[in-house]
């Protein structure tokens, strides 16, 4: 069996893909397992399925009443939020034991895919002869920022245009919104992260990682009339499972240039960012218990992230992997040297990507040489805001000026009115992050800056303009945390109202400020956007317009056989229960509230950070609990980051497990799918209701789930409410 999968599945019996669900596998799935899913099956699955916007994660409906289920991990800083010193949520847990108890999660705001309209060719029309590849760039842009608010124009919808195929494709999906989200349970951190970071990517695997929240609308539980069918027992050996998730991001079809690019200059450097903002989390949360719970959430996170980057570095260093890109690059540019008019078309654009990424490996660090931190972006936002409505003001004069022009055509006027309504639009986003009325930790705010500020400090050289305006130029040169102190305790800028007046004031009032914070950033931002103009014309346009010919030239070799890299959109996996060798063995299917007990009791005395211990309530309740329940097992289910939550289904659209993490073998699987040994890990829904039932004591939720699977979701036949998929390529 090879390690690596198979680029293209439609010659491979492997389960390998991220499929969207107008182009799922059919001739895969008929082929080794039988089962062709049908339209009504795929749109009950959607629209069961929901995106957390918070927390990068996924989840579905699983009861009539609107009860969603997730991880743990996905809403922790929404857990976060709502403890106090009084109530810790994130320690103890939560559950509600009557409907008038849940909790309502301000921060949480979840997406449906109710629409899905292939745009390709609208966008295609964007290019006109002669056009610069900037120019197209940003024609592009302001064309996806006028589809989205066209589509977004009816109250609680949001869109969104998907490019797919590195430009191949464009999609608009458009969702609907749910604000009104509320926690319903919660275990403790420790019965969730059992383990801790020390089982993080690893299996075998203990984690009780769930939550429940329920949305609500029009202030009612919100009557899901798609939803999952709950099954305790779980997957069965052999039986073909689908994950329906979010996926983050992967770059399996990248070319060779950019795989060298990830492996030589991005990943170190994103290692090392990533290392000093762990560092600055842990500096806060040695200050004392209520400094650690506030940075807890971040310190999981980085931890995770670090976990992962690492897993995914070392991925890159593998020479079967870097083999198994130079020859899928190299079919492909044969297949197009063999046909004359294909060459003609795309035959140069894998050199231009070349020459690109050496050009960005020269200018990276200067062009990333930016910072964020919550009051930060706030006080950016607040510039930029400023600037955009001044620069907006302007244009408005200049075309008022020349509007009795004889030359002004219609056409030009329905631009110039497109183009402002896109530019008002992200204004308006401009102006709701520097007005957000989230609250702003400023002793963890001067951590953090100083954090960043000694990161950029060490990676820039000593004459980059950069430097020299963080640094000053005066006699006496300034530290990063000196800095940090100066810029943060000094501030209004945590007063929303204070930011009020600033925006209202304009550019006049941005500039006379003597905020400490303000003036900081007001001499970074228009180096910022400098470099950001130097990077949007010089790199990312000319990429995407090299790497969207290689797009079409694979359309025209392969067609659709290959799926498109993840989005953060939904997608399709498929797979089943699948055993791995592991150590010298073979890694077991799952496990059970046995191997929880002795796994903690092996660690007895010998586990400092108490990764290892058993929750007080489920050590307290061993005698009442079946030890038998199956806790975790695995799949050979394509997944990576944005997949957790993500639910497991079998064939008759059951709920049967819960993706939580992969395995250490996983984590190249940004680059590629490792068929022999990758591995998906799901929370078993056995161990969800036992532990609902014998140790939260949440009888009424675990009566609510498993009723709900006794009751069949209807399918999505009602063409009103399930808006078809509209392929207009």
């Amino acid at each position: 069996m090879p390690l690596w999968g198979n680029s293209f599945p439609k010659n491979t019996r492997s389960d390998e893909g991220m499929w969207t669900f107008d182009s799922p596998p059919l001739k895969h799935l008929f082929e080794k397992y039988r089962f062709t899913p049908s339209k009504e099956w795929l749109d009950t699955l959607r629209l069961a399925s929901v995106r957390f916007t918070t927390g990068g994660g996924s989840g579905a409906f699983v009861s009539p009443n609107g009860l969603v289920i997730t991880n743990h991990h996905v809403v922790m800083e929404e857990l976060q939020a709502l403890s106090t010193l009084t109530r810790d949520i994130v320690k103890n847990g939560f559950t509600a034991n009557e409907r008038g108890q849940e909790l309502k999660c301000p921060n949480i705001e979840l997406h449906v895919l109710v629409g899905m309209e292939n745009i390709t060719a609208r966008m295609l029309l964007v290019s006109k002869l002669g056009m610069s590849a900037d120019a197209l760039y940003k024609a592009r842009a302001e064309q996806i920022r006028i589809l989205e608010n066209e589509a977004a124009s009816r109250a609680n919808t949001r869109a969104e245009v998907v490019s797919l195929y590195a430009g191949g494709e464009y999609w608009l999906y458009t969702y609907k919104r749910f604000t009104d989200v509320r926690l319903v349970v919660a275990p403790e951190l420790q019965a969730a992260n059992f383990g801790g970071d020390f089982d993080n990517f690893a299996y075998p695997r203990f984690g009780l990682d769930f939550a429940l929240v329920r949305v609500y609308e029009n202030g009612k539980p919100y009557h899901s009339t798609h939803f999952l069918k709950w099954n305790t027992q779980g997957a069965l050996a052999k039986e073909l499972l689908a994950v329906a998730g979010h996926p983050g991001a992967t770059n399996r079809f990248h070319t060779l240039a950019q795989y060298h690019f990830n492996r030589d200059v991005l990943y170190p450097f994103s290692l090392r960012r990533l290392n000093a903002w762990l560092q600055a989390s842990r500096r806060y949360a040695a200050r004392g218990q209520n400094e650690q719970r506030r940075a807890l959430d971040d310190i999981l996170n980085y931890e995770n992230a670090k976990k992962s980057l690492l897993g995914e570095y070392q991925g890159l260093q593998d020479k079967a992997l870097e083999e198994k890109c130079r020859r899928t690059e190299q079919e492909l540019r044969e297949k197009v040297r063999s046909d004359a008019e294909l060459q003609r078309l795309y035959g140069n654009s894998w050199d231009i990507v070349g020459r690109i990424m050496q050009k960005q490996t020269v200018v990276f660090k200067e062009h990333t040489a930016t910072f964020s931190t919550p009051l930060a972006d706030v006080a950016f936002a607040l510039i930029r805001a400023t600037l955009e409505t001044e620069r907006l003001a302007g244009e408005k004069s200049k075309n008022t000026s020349g509007k009795n022009s004889p030359n002004t055509s219609s056409n030009v006027s329905q631009n110039v009115s497109q183009n402002n309504e896109a530019a008002q639009s992200n204004l308006a986003e401009l102006r709701a992050q520097a007005l957000a009325d989230a609250p702003l930790d400023l002793e963890y705010e001067e951590i953090k800056l100083a954090g960043e500020l000694e990161f950029l400090l060490a990676e820039l050289s000593a004459g980059d303009p950069l430097v020299k305006v963080m640094l000053g130029e005066g006699s006496i040169l300034r530290t990063p945390a000196e800095i940090a102190k100066e810029a943060v305790r000094g501030t209004r800028l945590a007063d929303v109202s204070f930011r009020k007046a600033l925006m209202e004031g304009g550019r006049k009032a941005i500039d006379r400020s003597t905020d400490p914070m303000l003036a900081f950033l007001r001499k970074l931002v228009p180096l910022w956007l400098e470099r950001d103009d130097y990077n949007r014309a010089n790199i990312q346009a000319p990429l995407a317009s090299a790497l969207e010919q290689i797009a079409l030239a694979r359309f025209a070799v392969y067609g659709k056989s290959a799926y498109p890299d993840a989005t953060f959109t939904l997608r399709l996996s498929f797979g089943e229960i699948a055993q791995y060798p592991m150590n010298g063995s073979i890694a077991q299917p799952r496990t059970t509230l046995y191997g929880l007990f002795d796994r903690a009791h092996s660690f007895s005395g010998d586990d400092p950070n108490k990764d290892f211990a058993l929750p007080e309530r489920i050590n307290a309740r061993r005698d009442k609990l079946t030890l038998s329940t199956p806790v975790n097992f695995i799949t050979n289910c394509d997944i990576v980051g944005g997949n957790s939550g993500s639910p497991l289904v079998n064939t008759k659209l059951e709920f049967v497990g819960l993706v939580f993490d992969g395995n250490i073998e996983s984590l190249a699987g940004r680059f590629t799918y490792n068929e022999a040994a990758g591995r998906s890990i799901c929370v078993h829904p056995a161990y969800i209701i036992e532990a609902l039932r014998t140790v939260y004591d949440a009888p009424r939720i675990a009566d609510e789930l498993e009723l709900a699977g006794k009751t069949a979701s209807p399918p999505a036949k009602d063409a009103s409410r399930v808006p078809p998929v509209r392929n207009n390529r």
